[in-house]
């Protein structure tokens, strides 16, 4: 074999009268530094066929994810997907080629569906993107919805075409932009969809979900932690990458062999849960898509007697969620600080990040005031503004914070603020995402903000 630009391959050896294997290397396909050559090599029984070799086809989550190590090169707990599955079922050892490449997005892994498939003779193909084509400051419009499906369907027929299985999980939830989640979540409704038009496609597992319980396995509001010197990235000892592995192994013997897991691959929140191989390398090209998304709540209204509306009191109430981006930590129930008991949320912005909340659309002329607890620590509250966006992304209004604007001083060096919706809402419109947003271009230390509330006058 010459100029293989693969990262992985599989190929078939007839063995019989013969005692071992050696595979012998003349040369490189790379360039300084990556001008040697590192080889991990299995041997697997291909004499019933490949029904059980695997193509993971993905972004960098999936690269890095489903690498043979950790990528701070540890092993994995567990020892990886394929000996996860095998620990469930002994008589099962996947075969998997990691076809993960960073930045890239369905409309690439479209365009170049003959030569990501062309050497692989195995049955199952797990199509992984979505993060990058929803990873976008705004909401993705309906075209770009409408081409990413037209993507997925095209990519899922393709794989069906050539007598493979494909699999299709869903995108994981994230914060890295303001409107990733919501992207993510748009995307996740027409993969909701591809299930009933294609009922080929086996049902990966719901990776929104479960990230969207356990944030702190998302290290940087994109890619699930690997350092197990990160406790605060971890739960019950694995981080974010092993329990993307078990979700993949649950799912997987429950759909594609049939078996449930020994034991369930969701562990207890660790916070209460708001409402609610072979590849050629490529530029990230951000694309969008995705369809169908959920019905949204109704719009809740003003309480009897100019009672406040609460928008966060030790979680996420009438029907906002959280949408929170570009953080170096996050915790959405801390109980080391708070207003109301249990909890108050602790965030610690990166570069322009927020706490943001999102929702359906909520009317705001019953109200007067956006009100909110915050525990600013050693920071001026002229670090931070608020923002409110309609659901096309266009804002609304924004306010920066000071000292004026804090009415009340509470215990443990808290403050009650307090702002006017008629600077933030002029209008009045529909409001879909309200952002505690940082106003520095460098990470900022934590805060914590609890009793977020709309206030009648």
């Amino acid at each position: 074999m010459t100029e293989n630009a693969y990262s992985g391959r599989t190929h078939r050896l007839h063995l019989a009268g013969f005692n071992w294997v050696q595979v012998r290397f003349t040369a490189a396909n790379g360039a300084a530094p990556n001008n040697d050559i590192s080889v991990n090599l299995d041997l697997h029984d291909a004499a019933v066929g490949g029904q059980d070799h695997w193509l993971f086809l993905g972004d960098s989550i999936t690269m890095e994810g489903f690498h043979r190590l950790n990528i701070d090169g540890s092993a994995w707990a567990g020892g990886g997907y394929a000996r996860l599955v095998n620990a469930a079922r002994p008589d099962h050892f996947p075969l998997v080629l990691n076809g993960g490449v960073g930045g890239t997005t369905l409309q690439w892994a479209y365009a170049n569906r003959e030569p990501l498939l062309r050497h692989f003779d195995g049955q199952y193909v797990a199509i992984a993107y979505g993060t990058n084509d929803a990873n976008f400051d705004a909401p993705l419009s309906q075209a770009d919805v409408d081409a990413w499906y037209a993507n997925l369907l095209g990519l899922a027929d393709y794989v069906i075409g050539q007598g493979k299985t494909p699999v299709v999980g869903t995108i994981p939830w994230g914060n890295a932009s303001r409107h990733l989640a919501q992207n993510a979540q748009t995307l996740n409704g027409r993969i909701e969809q591809l299930y009933l038009d294609r009922p080929a496609v086996v049902r990966g597992p719901d990776l929104y979900t479960f990230f969207s319980t356990h944030q702190q396995l998302i290290r940087d509001g994109l890619h699930p932690s690997f350092s197990h010197d990160a406790p605060a990235q971890m739960q019950d000892g694995l981080v974010g990458y092993e329990w993307l592995q078990r979700q993949w192994r649950d799912a997987m013997l429950a759909n594609a062999y049939g078996a449930a897991a020994g034991t369930p691959a969701t562990p207890p929140a660790s916070t209460p849960t708001p409402p609610a191989a072979p590849i050629p390398t490529a530029p990230a090209t951000p694309t969008p898509a995705t369809g169908v998304p959920p019905t949204p709540p109704p719009a809740p209204t003003a309480g009897g007697n100019g009672a406040p509306l609460v928008l966060y009191d030790n979680g996420f109430r009438n029907g906002f969620s959280d949408g929170s981006f570009s953080a170096v930590a996050q915790n959405p129930c801390d109980g080391a600080s708070y207003v109301s008991a249990p909890c108050s949320y602790a965030f610690a912005p990166d570069a322009w990040g927020a706490l943001s909340l999102r929702h359906a659309g909520v009317g705001t002329a019953p109200y007067a005031r956006f009100e909110f607890a915050m525990r600013p620590g050693d920071q001026p509250l002229g670090n931070y503004a608020v923002a409110f966006y309609d659901a096309q992304g266009k804002g609304l209004g924004e306010v920066g914070l000071s000292e004026a604007l804090a009415v009340a001083t509470l215990p443990d060096g808290w403050v009650r603020v307090s702002v006017p919706l008629g600077q933030l809402n002029p209008g009045a419109a529909p409001v879909a995402e309200i952002n505690i947003v940082s106003t520095r271009a460098t990470p900022l230390g934590q805060i914590n903000v609890d009793d977020i509330r709309l206030v009648g006058p």
